[in-house]
């Protein structure tokens, strides 16, 4: 599977998020938001994983592979489910520098962690209550660790 193919797929995940969340900010709306983003979650985990033409991994990663990624990127919008009438409109991978320091700070190997970068939009009520409503945020870090059983589970989150 070519990255373009992957990236485009990740993309269409992605938007569906966006669109599906766009406009909805009522308690009863968010239900149906976060069930939609759970059933984006099981077709992501169902991505097959196969590397492009030329045998490499879509991320461009020396320390990833695409499972990886396709279960950090599970993990943080797992998380982002909370954000009550937010919609992500990109997530991607951060890169094998911002791993590594990542990997540094919280004193493990580059291999159990994966930093990821998104832009998404608050609604009215700022998320879960500490972010700026109606406001877009860029750059925004999800950091994801591999737990002792192998599965990515977040561990943080940050802005800037």
């Amino acid at each position: 599977m070519k990255r373009q193919t992957v990236l485009l797929f990740v993309a269409l995940i992605v938007m569906a998020v966006c669109i599906s969340a766009c406009g909805f900010y009522s308690s009863s709306m968010d239900e149906d938001v976060i069930a939609e983003n759970e059933k984006l979650i099981e077709e992501a985990d169902k991505m097959p994983v196969v590397p492009d033409a030329a045998g490499e991994d879509p991320i461009e990663s020396d320390i990833h592979n695409q499972e990886d990624y396709r279960e950090a990127v599970a993990a943080a919008l797992e998380c982002f489910n909370n954000y009550e009438g937010c919609y992500m409109s990109e997530i991607k991978y951060a890169g094998d520098e911002e791993t590594k320091a990542e990997a540094e700070y919280q004193k493990c190997d580059p291999k159990d962690v994966i930093v990821l970068v998104s832009t998404f939009e608050t609604g009215d009520n700022g998320g879960d209550g500490s972010l700026e409503p109606n406001k877009t945020y860029s750059d925004y870090k999800w950091i994801i660790m591999r737990d002792e059983d192998g599965t990515w589970k977040h561990k943080d989150h940050e802005y800037g």
